[in-house]
Parts: structure tokens; C-alpha cells; sequence
């Protein structure tokens, strides 16, 4: 008859709802972790989509900086050819005068760059930050 009581308890109303309240921790656990784990692929998808156009953009933009280069190169020296044909400038004054207001923009532009460069602030998608959030939650509940 002990034994008989002993089943009655383990499988009476108190046990199942102790197991079923363990199941949904245990699923909800399961359930967050699966959330984490599709946050962190989204991401990483997002991220390497980022990545190919950076790339495809950084391609491009050396191409045309490259031809921007050699047709500026060519006209500084047809300048340079210019001021010393017309105005009778010995080399090196031409070349100065051309060179210097050249190296002024250029040293402006890379004054700008560099600002520009120190305020950028990458992954700021909303995919990082709902990943962020939900590390944050399962690291910290409250």
C-alpha cells in the first residue's frame, strides 16, 4: 500500500505541473537560443551582403581614381609646359606654381577625409542592435 501512495504522489497534479513548468522553461530556453542563433545569421548574412558592395564599390571607385589620376598628372605637366612656353618661367617656377595650390586642396581634402573617417561609426544596422539586445537579455535577465 506504501508503494501504491509513493505512485499516487510522483504522478499526482503537483509532479505534472512541476515537469510541465520545467517543459516550458526548458522550451523557452530552447526557444531564445534559436532566436539568438537566426539574429546571428541574419547578421552575418547582412554583413557579408555589406562586404561584397563595399568591395564592388571600392573596385570601382579605384578604377576611375586611377584614370582621374593619369589624366590629372597629364594636364599638371601640360600646365607646367605652359606656364614655362608663355609666360617664360624657368621649370621649377612652373612647376611650383602648379604643384602648390595642388597640395593645398589635396591636404584640405585629407583634413575632411580624416574627420569624416574619426565620426564613422560602422554596424549601426538594426539587425546588430536587436542582437546586441537579445546578448544583453540572455547574459543579464532581469
Amino acid at each position: 500500500m506504501a508503494t501504491n501512495l509513493q505512485e499516487r504522489l510522483d504522478t499526482g497534479p503537483d509532479a505534472s505541473s512541476g515537469s510541465s513548468v520545467a517543459t516550458l522553461l526548458t522550451g523557452i530556453v530552447n526557444d531564445a537560443q534559436e532566436l539568438i542563433k537566426q539574429q546571428l545569421a541574419l547578421f552575418k548574412h547582412e554583413l557579408r551582403q555589406d562586404l561584397k558592395r563595399t568591395r564592388e564599390i571600392a573596385l570601382s571607385l579605384a578604377g576611375a581614381l586611377s584614370c582621374v589620376l593619369v589624366g590629372s598628372a597629364l594636364l599638371c605637366l601640360m600646365l607646367v609646359a605652359l606656364l614655362h612656353e608663355q609666360a617664360g618661367l624657368h621649370w621649377w617656377a612652373s612647376f611650383g606654381i602648379v604643384g602648390g595650390p595642388i597640395l593645398i586642396v589635396g591636404a584640405g581634402l585629407a583634413v575632411v577625409a580624416w574627420y569624416r573617417l574619426d565620426t564613422f561609426t560602422p554596424l549601426s544596422d538594426p539587425s546588430a542592435e536587436a542582437l546586441k539586445e537579445n546578448l544583453e537579455w540572455t547574459t543579464k535577465p532581469k
